[in-house]
């Protein structure tokens, strides 16, 4: 973000930088008898928690969102906001105030989710309270069940949907985190949302496993690529493609996306999906490449199909880019009138990746008008 933290104060300098590697938690930040929370943390825990909402200047044009919690109560308020499915990470003082030189200390101690509160006196005594993680790979789920307030542990591995789902409704976990892929894998996400309330959320592939690992399967699985089917080769390539984008290598990820566009037309697949996804996934390199052109072309061939399927996780992504090429191209009302139009992809679930996407490009967009506030809260 295009703010010199410099002129900040140092509070608010180690405030942002805990803030940055918690992202999708409401952050706790101890600050002598409270808890402060700041930005969009404030606005949604003041209505959450019916507290008072205040402001803070912090070196921003605009005084930043405030609102906090008495440290002796805190708990209270903490189990209220995961009992909303909210994760909470409390930021506690780690050393002697008196003692200090400077600024003190301060760690995030831990982090509260509903399938990790260890508040005996919140939870139900008569039921246990388990997290769920699941990964979904090639048709199979593997699954690790645990309730971290007795120590019970379970990990098993199903080979179908409705095993699984058996297994969901049979352990009703308060909380689940799995794979991407398990997000399209058919699983029925609102129902376990609205008929179990359970916290659901996905984390990206590395969490699964790490970048040297996947990139050591992925050569070795390169030597079977020949004996692969049309579409398991147009799979193993996207994902690899993928790889390299995460990491930011957009060379390789053109390289291995064109790849698996040669792939796919050299069996005479233009016309299916795998086309289509490699071609959206070309428009997005394309972009972080700076070829403008290339990319609005691959999305004009490819959203009249996604409409007509009315795939609308594939819509939003296109949406993304549109608001990127605009950005790029300095076209800011135009970036301004995709954001703000309405339509059926935004309020479409997406996987976290998609989000974290869209967030990305906003950011930039925000930056680029000058409303760095705004981009600041979606870092």
């Amino acid at each position: 973000m295009d703010i010199d933290i410099k002129n900040l104060s140092p509070m608010m300098q180690n405030y942002i930088q805990t803030k940055e590697e918690y992202k999708d938690c409401i952050l706790f930040y101890r600050l002598g008898d409270f808890y402060e929370m700041f930005f969009d943390d404030a606005l949604l825990a003041s209505k959450e928690l019916e507290l008072t909402l205040t402001g803070k200047n912090c070196g921003l044009l605009e005084r930043a969102p405030m609102c906090g919690v008495p440290f002796h109560a805190a708990e209270n308020y903490i189990n209220k906001l995961v009992a909303k499915g909210y994760k909470v990470a409390i930021c506690e003082q780690v050393e002697d105030p008196k003692l200090a030189k400077g600024l003190v200390k301060r760690e995030v101690i831990r982090v509260a989710t509903p399938g990790t509160n260890i508040d005996v006196a919140s939870l139900d005594e008569s039921r246990n309270n388990y997290i769920m993680s699941i990964v979904y790979v090639l048709g199979n789920f593997g699954f690790a069940i645990s309730d971290v307030t007795t120590g019970v542990f379970y990990v098993t591995e199903v080979n179908t949907l409705q095993k699984l789902t058996d297994e969901i409704y049979k352990f009703n976990p308060s909380e689940i985190i799995c794979n991407e892929s398990f997000l399209l894998s058919g699983i029925n996400i609102e129902e376990l949302r609205t008929k179990l309330s359970v916290t659901l959320y996905s984390l990206e592939s590395w969490y699964f496993d790490d970048f040297d690992t996947a990139l050591h399967y992925y050569k070795a699985t390169e030597n079977y690529f020949q004996m692969m089917s049309p579409s398991m080769q147009a799979y193993f390539l996207n994902n690899f493609g993928n790889y390299y984008y995460f990491l930011k290598d957009y060379p390789q990820a053109l390289k291995m996306f064109l790849r698996m566009k040669r792939t796919i037309e050299r069996h005479g697949m233009q016309n299916n999906f795998d086309m289509y996804q490699c071609k959206v996934n070309l428009a997005d390199v394309y972009l972080n490449m700076d070829s403008i052109s290339r990319s609005q072309q691959c999305l004009d061939e490819v959203e009249p199909y996604f409409r007509k399927r009315h795939d609308l996780t594939a819509l939003h992504y296109c949406k993304t880019i549109r608001i990127g090429i605009a950005t790029r191209t300095g076209n800011t009302a135009a970036a301004q009138r995709i954001i703000d139009s309405k339509d059926e992809t935004e309020n479409h679930p997406v996987q976290y990746s998609l989000a974290n996407l869209r967030n990305i490009y906003l950011q930039r967009y925000y930056e680029k008008v000058g409303d760095y506030r705004r981009a600041y809260t979606l870092m």
